[in-house]
Formats: structure tokens, sequence, C-alpha cells
């Protein structure tokens, strides 16, 4: 005689079996176990409590939810995405963003997007499974990083996966003389396209290394005292407790103000390799990103600098 609690794991595994391996329906189920549909699903809910069914998920892009918890934890940060990859991976973390952006998208919404690798990798895995009523803006002006695509480039390419529309910014992101700046600042269509930038539902920024791509040569002449640009947001450049610091190129900047920044619902921030921990660090002190998608190298390094 079958001990009764033999019999019954045998009759848990035999519903799971035909359920969730040979693709029966429940009803198909409750016939071959003469019982009815409802209480197949008490059994299939038992087979899995019981550990009867064990299942195993082979998911292609593995996170690491210790980091995530203590980054948000320490940073007040409202969402952090770590990619669970021991080795710098751009790609990984591009994957994973592209599929954070879609889920945040809303049509009739505008998006505003910035510069850099990063972003460029997010731009290039999104698969829209519809056309998307959206607007993609800049968040200031044009800027080449090499070997990134320009934001003119990025901010077409992003439409066009989207099957949206895109609005460029007819100036540089960094201009050579603050007068210059000025007039560009003062054109009423600069204007317009900074004001819908700054009024985005939702933004996609990199959190880039002061000096590397971007100005590098205007960075060191001009932050040579204790305070040092820790990262470059926006094409402004921060410290690491998150101030921006002032000086002559902030005055040559065309880009939205990191308290417009701010204002915006949901911005995104994306990071990829150990060597950023120190900007993504300063970029989560001064508020600029609510959500932060990066691989574990970059999410340890940024913890590390905030130790103790």
């Amino acid at each position: 005689m079958v001990p009764k609690t033999l019999d019954r794991r045998i009759r848990l595994a035999e519903a799971a079996q035909r359920y969730y391996v040979d693709g029966w329906s429940q009803d198909q189920v409750a016939e071959l176990l003469q019982t009815s549909r409802s209480n197949v699903s008490r059994l299939l809910d038992s087979a899995r409590r019981e550990g009867v069914v064990r299942f195993v998920i082979d998911h292609p892009l593995r996170r690491h939810p210790a980091l995530e918890r203590t980054i948000t934890d320490r940073f007040g940060v409202r969402r952090a995405v770590v990619v669970a990859e021991a080795d710098p991976s751009l790609d990984l973390v591009g994957r994973t963003a592209a599929a954070t952006v879609l889920q945040q998208i809303e049509d009739g919404s505008t998006i505003a997007i910035g510069w850099g690798r990063t972003v460029e990798s997010v731009i290039d895995n999104i698969e829209s499974d519809r056309p998307r009523d959206v607007e993609i803006v800049q968040v200031g002006g044009d800027l080449a990083m090499a070997p990134s695509a320009s934001g003119h480039e990025l901010v077409k390419r992003m439409a066009d996966r989207l099957g949206g529309r895109h609005r460029f910014l007819h100036a540089p992101a960094l201009v050579a003389s603050e007068s210059v700046a000025a007039e560009l600042l003062a054109d009423q269509h600069i204007g317009r396209g900074l004001a819908l930038a700054g009024n985005a539902q939702l933004a996609l920024i990199g959190i880039g290394l002061p000096g590397v791509g971007f100005a590098e040569k205007a960075v060191s002449d001009s932050y040579t005292g204790d305070r040092r640009p820790a990262a470059v947001v926006c094409a402004r450049l921060i410290d690491e407790h998150g101030d921006e610091l002032p000086g002559p190129l902030s005055r040559r900047v065309i880009a939205i103000g990191l308290e417009d920044l701010r204002r915006i619902p949901t911005t995104i921030g994306v990071a990829a390799g150990f060597e950023k921990g120190t900007a993504i660090a300063a970029a989560l002190r001064g508020g600029f990103i609510d959500t932060l998608i990066c691989d574990q190298p970059a999410a340890a390094a940024a913890l590390d600098r905030t130790a103790g």
C-alpha cells in the first residue's frame, strides 16, 4: 500500500508534470485526475509551495538586488537597477536601461536625452512593439564625444526607433565665449528648445567624467583649485558633493540647468565601469537622477566612494 503522504506527492507531481511540462490545460488535468478545475489550481499551488515544482529562470539580464538596496538606502534614490556582471558591460547596461525606458514611456510625452556612449547603447537597444506618440528633444546643444554619435544623431535615432518625432537644438553644447553663449540663449528658438527639455516627462542622461570626452582642455585650465569637478551632468560640472561648480565653463554651456533637471518627473541616469564610481556618487548626492542603471563594478565603486 502506498503511504498517504507519498500518494499526495505523486498526485501533485502528476498535476504539475501535465500542466507545466506537457502543456495541458487545467481542465484536461482535472479530467485525468477526476477532480475539479479549481482543485487542480490548488494542487498546482501546493506543488509550488511544497517543492514538488522548482523554477529555474535563466534571465539574460541578471540583477544584483543587494547592491540595488544599498544604493537606494544610502542615496535615497527612487530606484536602482544594477546588472550583476563582474566585468564592466556597456551593452548589458544599455539593454537593461532600454527595457526600463520603454516601461516608463507614455504616449503624448516629451523625452529629453543627453550624450555619450552609454546613452547611445540604450538607444541602440530600444525595440518598441508599436509606434510611440512621443517627441525626443535634447537636454542641450549638439555635442560629439568620440567614439559616440553626436547629440543630433542620437535624438533622431531614438525617435526613429520609437516611431516618434524629434526636435534638434541648433547650437553647440559648449561655445567659445560667455558672450556667444549669452547671445544664443537669448535666441527664441533655442530658448523654446531648452524649455521643452526642461518640461519633459522623462530624461535619459549619461553620467560623465570631467576631462574625458568633454572640454578636456577647458576643464584642466579652469578648475585647478580645491573644488575639483567629480562628474559631468548635462554638460555641467559638479563636485563630489553634487554641487555645480561656478566658473568660466559654466557660463559657456547651452543646456538646461541642473534645477530644471531635478524638476523632470523621471530622470534615468546610466553609467558603466568602475571608473564612473565617483561621478555616480556625485550625481546621486546632487539629486539629479531618480533612477540609476549601471553595472556591478560601477555600483560597487560608487558605494566605496561614500563608505565610512
